[in-house]
């Protein structure tokens, strides 16, 4: 898992002016008390939390995992984000790859993690492909920002090369990794990562490429093995993450009323929203035909509806997530009463500035007035 940081944006106001739900007489009553459980994730389909697109994140039933470690009975589910690339972790063979000619495609058992991509190109102009018009949701009318992800091991030959082409014998982006067992990340087009407004629109017929239509003698002979093949769509730039008019393209939200029968009513200070998290087993990821992989993390996100402040944590995946464990966003919120509902909660199950594909098991939502 590659390693990353965790960043909580905060913004500490504490400015009480006329309009806002103010806290009158102290916090006392509001102490351990968890102002969305009536809201769980209620598997499979949860009722109050919403999808932001059911293509790019999911649900799914997970309630006969184990529940070992958490505060009390809970519904648990499990939250996705999908790999777009069929058959990535080659369980289902070479299913989906293209074996062109003077080229060699089988599947090793276990050269980088199960079955894995066991691959020669023996002629500077030869290629293997996977055809990009297969991806979940491709449309080649469309622009596009997308990460490829994967894991690599050089067979022979100096270099190993990958390519990105539009179909028009027009090479569009060439990576030349260095030989050695490591996790491989790629955002394309690559003049701008992490900018949205830079996008490509692959017309025609795109593939990526084991190899490159440019031929090159450092090519003539590159043999390797490919693993754990995965492509996700980051047209939505990170930064967008704290905007709080925007639901992200992959989170799970949920919009906090600023009032409900039976529930103390929102009012300006300190909040805490939280998960609880675990690693889904590895027994669920290897069936076949599953190509489902860890989360790399987990970002979270309190918003204000009412004066556009938010707060968000960038939480990396670690050893610790065997076991059910809580994670969280602190932050001041100014609460406006004119503004119903509120907050919004969002959760996306990668890292907002690093996303990848991959699943975690999610329970016991809580939002707290921290007194």
């Amino acid at each position: 898992m590659k390693s990353s940081f965790l960043l909580i944006t905060s913004v500490l106001l504490v400015i009480f002016f006329a309009g806002c739900q103010e806290a009158v007489g102290g916090f006392e009553e509001y102490a351990g008390v968890n102002l969305i459980e009536t809201h769980p994730f209620d598997p499979p389909v949860p009722t109050d939390w919403l999808l932001s697109n059911g293509t790019y994140v999911n649900f799914t039933d997970r309630t006969a995992a184990d529940a070992t470690g958490l505060p009390s009975s809970a519904d648990i589910s499990g939250l996705t984000i999908p790999n777009l690339a069929a058959n990535g972790d080659f369980e289902n063979g070479t299913t989906g790859w293209t074996n062109g000619g003077f080229t060699s495609i089988a599947i090793d058992g276990g050269a980088i993690d199960g079955n894995t991509l066991d691959y020669a190109v023996n002629d500077a102009s030869a290629m293997i492909t996977y055809n990009l018009l297969t991806l979940t949701d491709f449309d080649a009318a469309s622009s596009y920002r997308f990460l490829f992800s994967y894991q690599m091991k050089s067979g022979y030959g100096a270099y190993l090369f990958f390519e990105v082409n539009d179909g028009a014998s027009e090479i569009s982006d060439l990576w030349k990794p260095e030989p050695a067992t490591t996790t491989l990340s790629y955002e394309f087009p690559d003049d701008a990562p992490g900018d949205s407004s830079v996008v490509s629109e692959l017309d025609g017929s795109p593939f990526f490429a084991i190899g490159s239509v440019l031929g090159s003698p450092d090519v003539s002979t590159q043999a390797g093995y490919l693993d754990n093949f995965r492509v996700v769509r980051t047209h939505v730039a990170p930064t967008l993450i704290t905007d709080v008019t925007t639901v992200l393209d992959k989170s799970v939200y949920f919009d906090v009323p600023l009032d409900e029968t039976g529930r103390l009513p929102l009012v300006s200070g300190t909040y805490r929203f939280s998960v609880w998290i675990r690693r889904e087993e590895s027994a669920f990821l290897t069936p076949l035909t599953q190509n489902s992989f860890q989360s790399n993390g987990i970002s979270l996100r309190m918003a204000n509806l009412g004066d556009g402040s938010s707060h968000t944590a960038f939480i990396p995946a670690d050893s610790s997530w065997s076991s059910w464990q809580k994670v969280s966003v602190t932050g001041s919120l100014e609460i406006d009463s004119s503004t119903d509902p509120a907050l919004r909660l969002s959760i996306m199950p990668t890292l907002g500035i690093d996303q990848d594909c991959g699943t975690m098991l999610v329970a016991v939502p809580e939002l707290m007035l921290i007194p």
